[in-house]
């Protein structure tokens, strides 16, 4: 085996440790001892080991440089030719030293076989929870971070904060307290082994630091030294002295659960010292503790981090410490600058990312802690590739920080630095990293009637799946929304607003129409307003309930008091709507309109609509002249424009109608000198696209503030208010945040949705995908965009199949959470059969193309070849699956949103599913 150099008696005892760490060589270790010193090798073998067999091995491990000098000396030969004596002594079974187990990377002074260890059967997830901080570098964080955990998660649990970095104990610059953590260190050491004596020191410490404790009774900082302003911080009793001679290797973590025990606080929160130290090591080893590695993206700390991974690996290995419920560790990359963050983050999830040092720490990472083979295996993840699974897992307990200006240097003050954590909302941030703790105490009566919330969801959700044709009370008020309203406090709108189908453009559309004045819209979106308009139906969709046709179809008192010269039977029909607007424009699109009087047509609709001289033609420029003299504002509103013009994507005579209202119209009521006429279009993106014919790009850039999309923080926020309306109101933690939705950051909202799906897509403890990542990718298209119109058809689907488990196991299992995983997971095919449904009944060029593709669900499967598809729905159809997020081409191949593979019954045609919205 010997093939280095051997200078000195640590390369002899290297090269032995070496080759008996070879799996088929450990078995010959057994009834031996080596033990190297600077003047020899001793050997100590008890029987049934001989002297010639020992012999023998190290002539394997040593080859020509082990020389017998004769029956009873040995040599092994050093450089120089320079003779290590070897000595052998032949003892009893029981007096054979074997190595200690001890969490320490130092290396131990003898090779043997290693004593077995027994210590506490902790789970990550038991109370107290434990988070150790780690880094290998100082300055990149570390002990901001773990503040802002402690400062976050004591708002509503009790946290034990613990300076352990004895050589550069950032908390205690920031504290004065009575004992500190050397003391407490010190006493179990004076007191090694006196179970009662523990017992009084951790009662006496406890009571130490309740006095001690800060202005939040919830928070109690252990500083690692009594007060660095008066003291010099050198550790006298260190942390391996301690556990030196305790049959207990992981006494100390222990014994401050115990004390966390005491305190009743439910987290523990450790800074540890930076880099690779025994200081440290008590804690950094410990496979019962979650660890969070702090680093920045500068290439030393990247390849000191990744070094810390594989050493942590390599300990857990050596001494088969790690388990089904060991934690994975997080990551924290920090001072990343505010306008990289996003993209690094991207690239980060991305199982195609090819960034240098973001797969650095990936790729370490992943030889460390993830089995791979073993994931391939678990339900959620045995349809993914290896780098997919890394980038699954690794996504939800990766953290990114930015860079904070007035974070890079901190007072001297506790107070102070607090006040900058929650300024720049940093502990907010930091939630992320805590997911899995236990339910709380105020959650457990929730759970109790879990059965009668399910059905409150059901029939919820049910009733919101229709809400498109109903008057509603109350709506969720999203960012588009929101600008909507501010951005016309003192105009008249003229906007057009953008959304796919299902994202809430009709049930918009009808909030408004009902309204019937801009004035309450803005009071009921932003409070106080003041500009007042007539709202005035103009267009409605085919799915308008009866009651929406006669209410929109009555001509506002406002404008009838006008006197609009209409014949009095025009005026008294039921829908100016159904019995002249519509049939006007289905005949006016046979004939070949310029866009400049399609847009005439648009006025005399407006006109029209609002009871001015009705069926005649060129009369809204009277009607607008009509509403300037008697100082009348009016908002034409349209929807609907799908079901009117249903060959828009190869029509030109529709698209010319289209072009026209769309962007004639508005310019055209742009360009006049007073405003006493505004328009609102509710059009979808995929018409927007086709009807204009240049610079379509452009256009929706002018109007994207009002688009209707359904981000991460949006559907979450959708989720979190219809729980909050319907379901959960009377609960604490939902009705307290009733008025301040809006603000909640996605991790805030995450958390708190725990009880509805539960953290994981199984047992919370497993490693099974995140349920807000598994259900909001699996709702997703290819374009990032969820419809809000799917969000709630899932909520109904998975609450009926929740309720229509009777399987006694899965329902205690799963007794704290609203929905269970296998509900979840079938209602996804539900809710993509019933999408495909209103899909050939809403979007005709789509319709056109699925029903191609399905005719063919036993012939491809995806991802498939470019050539596969476009045999099937040609070059124009594969555009039309493009825009709408049907498919995308990666990496040579087409792949199929989830939401529409399995709504269609299409298989997976080999392992590996690309990236939809999270992970």
């Amino acid at each position: 085996m010997q093939s280095s150099k051997l200078y000195t008696w640590i390369d002899i005892q290297d090269t032995i440790d070496s080759f008996f760490k070879e799996e088929e060589n450990s078995l010959q270790l057994q009834n031996l001892t080596f033990r190297a010193y600077w003047d020899g090798l001793n050997i100590s073998f008890s029987k049934p080991k001989s002297k010639d067999e020992i012999e023998g091995i190290l002539e394997s491990i040593f080859l020509s440089r082990f020389v017998k000098l004769d029956a009873e000396k040995c040599n092994i030969l050093l450089e120089g030719n320079r003779g290590f004596p070897v000595l052998f002594e032949e003892v009893i079974p029981d007096e054979l030293e074997l190595i200690p187990f001890q969490p320490t990377l130092s290396r131990a002074p003898i090779v043997a076989s290693k004593e077995t260890t027994n210590f506490s059967n902790r789970n990550a997830n038991d109370k107290p929870v434990f988070f150790a901080f780690h880094s290998f570098k100082g300055g990149v964080g570390r002990t901001l971070h773990a503040i802002s955990l402690a400062l976050n998660l004591s708002e509503k649990h009790k946290v034990l904060l613990i300076d352990a970095d004895f050589e550069a104990p950032g908390i205690s610059w920031l504290t004065n307290k009575s004992i500190s953590f050397s003391d407490f260190l010190a006493m179990l050491h004076g007191d090694s082994g006196v179970e009662d004596n523990y017992e009084s020191i951790i009662k006496l410490t406890a009571d130490s630091l309740r006095d001690d404790s800060t202005e939040d009774e919830n928070l109690f900082v252990f500083p690692a030294f009594r007060s660095l302003k008066s003291t010099s911080p050198i550790l006298e009793i260190k942390p391996e002295h301690i556990i030196k001679f305790n049959s207990n290797p992981f006494f100390l973590t222990d014994i401050l659960v115990k004390l966390a025990t005491e305190l009743a606080v439910d987290f523990i929160i450790l800074d540890l010292r930076a880099g690779i130290s025994e200081l440290s090591t008590s804690w950094f080893l410990d496979p019962r503790i979650n660890k969070v590695f702090v680093t920045t993206l500068s290439s030393q700390s990247v390849l000191g981090t990744a070094m810390l991974f594989r050493l942590l690996s390599k300990f857990e290995k050596q001494n088969n410490l790690k388990n089904q419920e060991s934690p994975l560790p997080s990551i924290i990359i920090s001072q990343i600058p505010k306008s990289s963050i996003k993209e690094i983050e991207y690239n980060w999830g991305d199982t195609y990312s090819q960034e240098t040092t973001l797969s650095t720490l990936r790729g370490a990472y992943a030889e460390s802690f993830l089995n791979l083979s073993e994931y391939n295996q678990m339900e959620g993840f045995s349809d993914l590739t290896d780098e997919q699974i890394v980038g699954r897992l690794l996504g939800p307990i990766t953290l990114f920080s930015q860079e904070y200006d007035t974070l890079k240097s901190l007072p001297d003050n506790w107070e102070e630095v607090v006040k900058l954590i929650k300024q720049n909302e940093l502990d907010k941030k930091l939630i992320k990293l805590a997911e899995n703790y236990p339910v709380s105490e105020e959650e457990t009566s929730v759970l109790q009637e879990l059965p009668a919330l399910r059905e409150r969801l059901k029939e919820a959700a049910n009733k919101l799946i229709f809400a498109e044709t109903e008057k509603q009370d109350d709506f969720l008020i999203t960012q588009p929304i929101r600008n909507l309203a501010s951005g016309f406090k003192t105009t008249l709108p003229i906007a057009v607003v953008v959304g796919a189908k299902g994202s809430g453009k009709t049930f918009l559309f009808n909030q408004i129409s009902h309204l019937e004045n801009w004035q309450e819209f803005g009071e009921k979106v932003l409070g106080s307003y003041s500009n007042t308009a007539i709202v005035l139906p103009i267009s409605l969709p085919a799915n308008a309930a009866p009651v929406d046709i006669r209410s929109f179809a009555k001509i506002p008192q406002e404008l009838l008091a006008l006197k609009p010269q209409s014949n009095i039977e025009a005026l008294q029909i039921n829908s100016i709507w159904l019995e002249y607007i519509k049939p006007d424009i289905d005949l006016s699109i046979k004939e070949d309109l310029t866009n400049s009087q399609w847009r005439e047509k648009w006025l005399d609709y407006i006109a029209w609509a609002g009871g001015f001289r009705i069926n005649e033609n060129g009369v809204g420029r009277g009607f607008l002249e009509l509403l300037r003299n008697e100082k009348v504002k009016v908002i034409a509103v349209f929807d609907g424009l799908e079901d009117l013009f249903k060959q828009f994507n190869n029509n030109a005579k529709q698209q010319a109608a289209l072009e026209s209202l769309l962007q004639d119209v508005p310019n055209w009521l742009e360009s006049l000198s007073e405003r006493y006429l505004g328009i609102l279009v509710f059009v979808r993106k995929d018409i927007v696209s086709v009807a204009i014919s240049q610079n379509s790009k452009q256009f929706l850039k002018k109007y994207e503030n009002y688009e209707l999309r359904w981000n991460v923080e949006e559907a979450l926020r959708l989720l979190h208010w219809i729980l909050n309306k319907f379901t959960m109101g009377e609960h604490p933690t939902f009705s307290d945040w009733k008025d301040s939705l809006g603000q909640k950051s996605e991790n805030e909202l995450v958390q708190n949705l725990h009880i509805l799906w539960g953290i994981r897509m199984a047992k919370n403890t497993s490693k099974e995908a995140y349920s807000h990542n598994w259900v909001l990718g699996s709702l997703a298209n290819l374009k990032k965009e969820i419809q809000s119109r799917d969000i709630v058809r899932f909520l109904n689907s998975a609450a009926n199949k929740t309720l229509s488990t009777t399987d006694a196991k899965i329902v205690t299992l799963y007794n704290d959470r609203i929905l269970f995983p296998a509900a979840i997971r079938d209602s996804i095919d539900e809710v993509g059969r019933n999408k495909i449904d209103e899909i050939k009944i809403e979007n005709q060029p789509l319709k056109e193309v699925l029903e191609l593709l399905e005719d063919q669900t036993k012939n491809i499967k995806f991802p498939c070849k470019p050539e596969d598809i476009k045999q099937i729905v040609h070059e124009s159809g594969v555009r039309i699956l493009e825009d709408n997020g049907v498919i995308v081409l990666h990496n040579g191949e087409y792949y199929m949103a989830e939401l529409y593979r399995r709504g269609m019954g299409f298989d997976y045609s080999r392992k590996g599913r690309p990236k939809v919205l999270y992970f």
